[in-house]
């Protein structure tokens, strides 16, 4: 895995409180699953968003490729239930 991931999970930590043996407020953190799902989705979509280099295309092709992107990172997120 490479570092992308390791920052996505410690964005998707959170913090889990619980009481200690001598009724203590203790807290740790722990990977919340639909937070790192969510966080993941989102740079994908975001590579799809920015993936192409329209400055070497046409204007016209330039258009439709971004057009393109935009229907296909709305495809995912609509995919994944996930409001942009």
């Amino acid at each position: 895995m490479n570092d992308k991931i390791e920052i996505l999970k410690e964005l998707a930590m959170t913090k889990v409180y619980s009481h200690g043996a001598f009724g203590e407020r203790e807290s740790r953190l722990k990977l919340d699953p639909d937070k790192f799902a969510e966080y993941i989705i989102k740079d994908c979509v975001s590579i799809c968003e920015n993936a192409i280099g329209y400055k070497t295309l046409t204007p016209a092709k330039a258009k439709a490729a971004r057009e393109t992107s935009s229907q296909c990172a709305s495809a995912i997120l609509n995919h994944f239930g996930i409001k942009s």
